[in-house]
């Protein structure tokens, strides 16, 4: 009895794949081409990142929450008093799974 249904089961799931495999095929060439443009990774590595000071896990409210902490990226030439802008990179939310470190790790634009 169960060897029918787990084949069932197992022929729902590669038809739905093909299905969908089939369908993103079909797209138009322009919106394919953009598609693939806008999933590209991020580059991980560019010349001087060797040379920034990272400052990791540095805890930014009273919370007991181990899972909210920073980082912080600094210019290897940043003077004392010298100011500069910052991108800040929020993560939180329901994609508890993926790493706080997006800025520096972002693989397949999941941002």
């Amino acid at each position: 009895m169960k060897q029918p249904i787990l084949s069932t089961i197992l022929l729902a799931i590669l038809s739905a794949t093909a299905s969908t495999s089939a369908a993103q095929n079909k797209q138009p060439d322009d919106v394919r081409a953009m598609a693939k443009k806008v999933m590209m990774p991020v580059v991980l590595k560019v010349p001087g990142m060797d040379k920034v000071k990272v400052v990791e896990n540095l805890k930014y409210t009273k919370s007991d929450d181990p899972n909210v902490l920073m980082d912080i990226y600094i210019p290897p030439d940043l003077s004392e008093n010298e100011k500069r802008p910052a991108v800040i990179f929020l993560h939180g939310g329901a994609k508890t799974a993926t790493r706080r470190k997006i800025g520096a790790s972002i693989h397949h634009g999941d941002a």
